[in-house]
């Protein structure tokens, strides 16, 4: 990607993997570490696809009366709030509502980044939204499996902390995305 979107590659690839950490490992997570049925389980998965929909349905609004940066630094922080909560929760019902604040936090981070990178001065609106969705999508199929990896080494719940980092690495570079002028 060109230069100035790195910044905004590296935002959407938090982003991604993130919601593909979640959406992998979620009920694992609360099967083998929380000991909870398989049944209880498959709901972490469920609160953070249900709270990504509704966060995306109601995200412009949002869009509408918050700038861009403090959304971003806002949903990043409540992202990492969430999944800090389903880490540490001893139990599987506080868990899941934990992956499903996740999924409200994420809802419309791809959204905000995607469009930051197609109105970039000075670069075509149709490179900018390439260039970091491949690097998106690139951390959505190479996260997962990472992951994995690093959950044999340490244990899930410890490899599972890196999403909390990627998180609140997109609460702290909010910054990155630029403002959006305000509609009259």
């Amino acid at each position: 990607p060109p230069r100035a979107l790195l910044g905004l590659g590296l935002l959407i690839l938090c982003a991604f993997v993130s919601e593909g950490g979640v959406a992998d490992w979620s009920a694992l997570f609360l099967h083998s570490v929380l000991d909870a049925s398989e049944r209880v389980a498959a709901l972490g998965f469920a609160a953070f696809s249900a709270a990504m929909v509704v966060g995306r349905l109601f995200g412009d609004r949002l869009r509408g009366r918050i700038d861009d940066a403090p959304l971003l630094r806002g949903l990043g922080s409540l992202a990492t709030l969430g999944m800090l909560v389903a880490l540490f929760s001893p139990w599987p019902a506080l868990s899941i509502a934990g992956f499903g604040v996740v999924g409200l936090g994420l809802s419309v981070m791809v959204p905000i980044v995607i469009s930051a990178a197609g109105n970039q001065p000075g670069i075509d609106p149709v490179i900018g939204v390439a260039a970091v969705s491949t690097v998106g999508y690139g951390g959505l199929l190479m996260g997962p499996p990472l992951i994995g990896l690093l959950a044999h080494e340490i244990g899930l719940r410890w490899a599972l902390l890196v999403l909390v980092g990627l998180c609140l690495l997109l609460a702290l570079r909010a910054d990155l995305v630029r403002r959006r002028p305000r509609s009259a």
